[in-house]
Order: C-alpha cells, then sequence, then structure tokens
C-alpha cells in the first residue's frame, strides 16, 4: 500500500502510513502528489475488500477501481479534508471521538493489500 500526501501538511502519508501498517496492512512507499480536496483511495484486482476498509478508516469517500494501480494494491492519496485516524475528523463531534467502545474499524484488516510497493 503506497500513501501520497495531496493534504498540503508535513509528514501526513508517512503518520497514515504507519497507522495503517499497525493495524496490519503490508507497508509500501510515501510521497507527494498535487494539493486535492478530498482523500481518495484506489486499487485494483485482489485490493477492493482491503480499499474499501483503508477508506472507511481514513474517512475518505467510497474506494476506486483503477487500472493504474498493480494488482492487489491500495493507493492512498490524503486529501485536504484528511484527518488522522485517531483525531475527530471535521464532521464528527467531541463525544463521539473520546468513546471507548470498540468498532469494527477499529479491528486490525480482513485482508493485507499489496506485497511489494507499487509504482505511481
Amino acid at each position: 500500500m503506497n500513501v501520497l500526501n495531496g493534504n498540503g501538511g508535513r509528514g501526513l502519508a508517512s503518520g497514515a502510513l504507519s497507522s495503517l501498517v499497525e493495524l496490519g496492512y503490508t507497508v509500501g512507499t510515501t510521497g507527494n502528489t498535487a494539493t486535492q480536496p478530498a482523500t481518495t483511495v484506489r486499487y485494483d484486482a485482489g485490493a477492493q475488500q482491503a480499499a474499501q476498509q483503508i477508506a472507511g478508516r481514513l474517512h475518505a469517500s467510497t474506494a476506486i477501481s483503477s487500472a493504474a494501480v498493480p494488482a492487489g494494491h491500495v493507493v492512498v492519496a490524503l486529501g485536504e479534508d484528511y484527518t488522522h485516524p485517531g483525531q475527530v475528523a471535521p464532521t464528527q463531534t467531541a463525544t463521539a471521538s473520546a468513546s471507548n467502545t470498540a468498532t469494527a474499524d477499529d479491528s486490525g484488516p480482513a485482508v493485507k493489500a499489496g506485497g511489494a510497493p507499487c509504482v505511481n
């Protein structure tokens, strides 16, 4: 899995990738991309379930199939709407983030995406 920073904040791609690796996803590369308003998650064959899980964890829109992504890989591009999974998303209330109740999104992945880092 690769994570690209299209948010403009420093170190966000590394932080997001580290958080996802802690959940059991396969490490890939980080980098920068043009600033974009929304976080996107793209995947190709064999990675749809992982991409959908990642999109949910990052509060991104629906994961998008892309032939530009190698089979079994996921590419995340963080947008200006990105908040670190441990932070309150702009549309959530502080009460919701203070809850200690575990949800399905708090657990590790049911599947792992990628093996070797993919190249964009």
